[in-house]
């Protein structure tokens, strides 16, 4: 069984060249008395540590609402004077694409 590392209390493992020693010391002292045993020996500890670190992207749909305000009238005007297809607005006017009424806009247009 290794002890989880991250709980407090764990013990820590060193690497590199360590000695152990076994003793049958009850306090493990290192002047033994008479009739009392120890051995020691070095050994090499080795090994790696893993890092995970996790993360979370979210993503957003972006919710586009298009709007055309303003006669088609204009538009229409600047089509024309720039020579180009205005057949499509009419498509757009039955849509309910274009505002005929901007009087309640003032400085600001509540829509």
């Amino acid at each position: 069984h290794i002890p989880d590392p991250t709980l407090e209390g764990s013990p820590l493992f060193s690497t590199g060249n360590n000695t152990i020693r076994i003793t049958t010391s009850p306090t493990n002292a290192s002047v033994l008395d008479p009739g009392e045993s120890s051995a020691e020996t070095e050994y090499l500890a080795t090994g790696y540590q893993t890092n995970t670190q996790e993360q979370t992207l979210n993503i957003k749909t972006a919710q586009i609402d298009k709007k055309q305000i303003g006669s088609d009238r204009i538009a229409n005007a600047i089509g024309t004077k720039l020579e180009m297809d205005t057949s499509f607005l009419e498509q757009y006017r039955e849509e309910g694409l274009y505002k005929d009424d901007l009087g309640a806009c003032g400085e600001e247009c509540p829509c």
